[in-house]
């Protein structure tokens, strides 16, 4: 028995009653570690990523849904109108077209409301974009 013991401290391996790590143990210990917080930061900087576009989404929403609002408010609605802006990184046009109305129809005019947003999506999507259409009645003349 005492031959097996020499015969693991010389090969490297601990013998009995002896403490503390060798170096193999450490070096396989920090390469399960290393992969372990690899796999965390990954994991991580998907997260943040997708909430950046989750929020890139959700305020090109926002501004689509308040310029449909506003579409004929301030100033009443014509074929051929375009509105453009930028908000949070987020750049916008709204469209305006008459939709023709079938001969002898007596109801108001009705507009296409078309709207586009474009916007940065970081390293994996280079660019995302929104296009929505709304139909709109304007007001009787």
């Amino acid at each position: 028995m005492a031959d097996w013991s020499r015969a693991l401290a010389v090969g490297g391996l601990m013998a009995r009653g002896e403490k503390g790590f060798t170096l193999v143990e450490t070096v396989v210990a920090l390469a399960i570690g290393a992969g372990v917080l690899s796999v965390l930061v990954k994991d991580f900087a998907g997260n943040w990523q997708g909430a950046d576009r989750a929020r890139s989404s959700a305020l090109a929403l926002s501004i689509a849904k308040s310029q449909f609002a506003l579409a004929g408010l301030e100033t009443p609605l014509a074929d051929g109108q375009t509105f453009s802006g930028r908000e949070g990184g987020v750049g916008w046009t709204l469209h305006v077209r008459r939709r023709p109305a079938p001969d002898g129809d007596m109801a108001p005019p009705a507009y296409w409301l078309d709207f586009e947003a474009a916007w940065s999506g970081g390293l994996p999507v280079p660019r995302r974009s929104l296009h929505l259409r709304s139909l709109k009645i304007g007001a009787a003349s």
